[in-house]
């Protein structure tokens, strides 16, 4: 994972995500694992899809929505992080994964409180 810039934005952080959970898909020790992670995979491209198609600077009904998808993709994303180190065994990407859920959870906070 790269160093957090002070502006970095929610896009920036499920793009980061969504690289490392391919990795981690990749290093998954079995084909549950695989398929746990696969499912959070698209979720968080869907939400990738649909922060692109929305305008952050206002906060909208669109913006209302995101907030509420952001929300739920936070629950997929604290459980495969409480999961994670089951599924695969290489530590890097692992912590890699972790590293990023906390950054998705924390900076989704700050922009959905």
């Amino acid at each position: 994972m790269q160093p957090a810039p002070a502006s970095i934005t929610l896009n920036e952080v499920f793009a980061e995500l969504y690289d490392d959970l391919n990795r981690a898909y990749w290093a998954a020790s079995s084909l549950a694992a695989k398929d746990q992670i696969k499912g959070v995979l698209e979720i968080v491209a869907d939400a990738i899809t649909t922060i692109d198609a929305t305008d952050l600077s206002t906060k909208n009904a669109a913006y209302a929505s995101l907030g509420t998808e952001v929300a739920s993709v936070n629950k997929q994303l604290q459980k495969l992080q409480a999961d994670i180190n089951g599924l695969i065994s290489d530590i890097k990407t692992a912590t890699a994964v972790v590293s990023d859920i906390t950054q998705a959870v924390s900076l989704a906070a700050k922009m959905f409180p």
